[in-house]
């Protein structure tokens, strides 16, 4: 699995400690989201119109959530 986030800074971001982790232990929701959390923290997330970074830490984990898991 390959994970990447785009639109929240100057440049896509590749989640590779996420995929890394995803390839030794199962995709249990708490645990991708645990994970993505982990992840995001160390992105630099970019204000703009659309969004704050704020907002943008806190809803990206979410989403990847989802689409590990397909819900």
């Amino acid at each position: 699995m390959r994970l990447a986030v785009s639109g929240v800074g100057a440049l896509p971001v590749r989640l590779h400690a996420v995929e890394d982790a995803l390839s030794d232990e199962p995709a249990t929701p708490a645990h991708v989201q645990a994970l993505a959390t982990q992840a995001i923290a160390a992105v630099p997330l970019a204000d703009d119109r659309w969004a704050s970074a704020a907002y943008r830490r806190e809803v990206l984990p979410v989403l990847i959530r989802r689409v590990v898991c397909g819900a």
